[in-house]
């Protein structure tokens, strides 16, 4: 309940001063940052006590104390930044698979595939080292690795294989990158193996940004909204604090284990791309 309330709170305000229609006035901004930074302290404080019960018992952990708050505090985080997400397609899945995801903000995605689906990410050993990100994500279960040599690939999609077995939904990017939304990348093929060598329905989540500020997402002004490591994180998340609101579109469908299974031409990787291909709107 308190949880809810929260979630109606309205923070674009319009306070008299702001120049920009477009912008929220200074205030907010700052105010904005402020919440970011108390969440991001609400969570360590939280989830650190429950850090020894999430190496004992990883999958339980997930599913039932560490999804649902970062769930949570992932709209939140949404809200504060003044995202509108909205949903369409089919997010209904069995628990124990892989969900896959087009990959175009390296700070937000994995909060808005939160919002939307349950899971535990697949990241690399790069965002593990990140300063603050890397905590962040060790305390939400994520499974690291490292993309830097094929030597360990085989324990590393063992480990993952292990988690669905457990009953936890693994998510991943399968561009292996953020890129500027000019095209949807080729994707990367061994971390498809868990689900098909259970023959799991995989669920694959296509998110389309569309408007900054109620003005259409384009070339022009992508890079404001979208992070690709074209500029210091920092300083991107201080520059899209400044906008009223970002909307975005995720749009779930289910690639059926008995469809892939059956089409012996193309790899699953590739049948998910097509699949993600024709949901996902170039920004040009």
């Amino acid at each position: 309940m308190k949880t809810d309330r929260m979630n109606n709170i309205d923070l674009n305000l319009d306070l008299t001063g702001s120049s920009n229609p477009e912008l929220v006035h200074p205030i907010v901004r700052m105010a904005r940052a402020l919440g970011i930074v108390s969440l991001v302290i609400s969570y360590f404080i939280i989830a650190v006590p429950f850090y020894p019960v999430l190496k004992a018992k990883p999958a339980w952990t997930k599913n039932h104390i560490i999804g649902p708050i970062l769930r949570g505090i992932s709209k939140l985080v949404l809200k504060i930044f003044g995202f509108k997400v909205t949903q369409s397609g089919e997010f209904n899945v069995n628990e124990g698979t892989v969900v896959v995801s087009n990959h175009l903000n390296a700070y937000l995605d994995m909060m808005l595939l939160w919002s939307v689906t349950k899971g535990s990410f697949m990241s690399t050993v790069e965002v593990q080292a990140m300063p603050l990100f890397g905590q962040l994500a060790e305390l939400s279960g994520c499974i690291f690795i490292d993309r830097r040599t094929r030597e360990n690939l085989p324990q590393e999609i063992e480990s993952v294989t292990t988690e669905c077995k457990k009953g936890v939904n693994l998510i991943f990017f399968p561009e292996g990158r953020t890129h500027d939304g000019s095209e949807l990348l080729k994707f990367k093929k061994p971390f498809f193996t868990p689900a098909v060598s259970r023959e799991m329905d995989i669920l694959t989540v296509t998110m389309n940004y569309q408007k900054v500020s109620g003005n259409p997402i384009t070339s022009n002004n992508k890079s404001q909204v979208l992070w690709y490591r074209h500029q210091k994180i920092l300083a991107h998340m201080w520059n899209l604090l400044q906008f009223k609101s970002v909307e975005v579109n995720a749009t779930g469908e289910i690639l059926k284990a008995s469809d892939y299974m059956a089409n012996t031409e193309l790899h699953v990787a590739d049948q998910a791309h097509a699949m993600m291909n024709a949901n996902f709107n170039t920004i040009s």
